[in-house]
């Protein structure tokens, strides 16, 4: 008896952990099977980059993604999906207009050429990463309450 015991508290644990793994790439970006690439960058003078990164998938019916991360160096594509699925995106959108511009080292200016971006058209938005102060131009702010009528 104490052996089937035994061994089906062994069983368990070991499926917990196999769960906690799986859950934590899930929720990491491990199974994202997602292309992504860097569309353009912008260097600070105090050497961090700031990026415009896309996440496409042919086998989704959905559209691209376009986000902005920032870092100490231009991302690799691997680096992008862990930075996709982290607290690291300061801006995600369907929209392909994205543009950056460093006013300073610590104000980074987002915008939409050509176009705006409402609120509903918006997946993520900071309004500061990494003691930087994010300006966003010609996008809706997703933190604002609109006004009475």
């Amino acid at each position: 008896m104490n052996k089937t015991l035994g061994m089906g508290l062994i069983a368990a644990c070991t499926t917990v952990i196999v769960l906690a793994f799986a859950l934590y790439g899930l929720f990491h970006g491990y199974f994202d099977h997602g292309d992504f690439s860097v569309l353009s960058t912008q260097r600070s003078s105090s050497g961090r980059f700031a990026m415009v990164a896309k996440r496409s998938d042919n086998d989704a019916l959905n559209n691209d993604e376009i986000f902005v991360v920032m870092g100490d160096h231009i991302f690799s594509p691997v680096e992008l999906r862990y930075a996709l699925h982290g607290p690291s995106v300061i801006f995600s959108t369907d929209h392909d207009c994205i543009t950056l511009k460093w006013q300073d080292p610590l104000h980074l200016e987002i915008s939409c050429a050509g176009n705006t971006i409402s609120k509903d058209e918006i997946n993520g938005e900071q309004s500061h990463s990494d003691n930087v102060s994010i300006k966003y131009v010609n996008i809706a702010d997703v933190n604002s309450t609109p006004s009475p009528k």
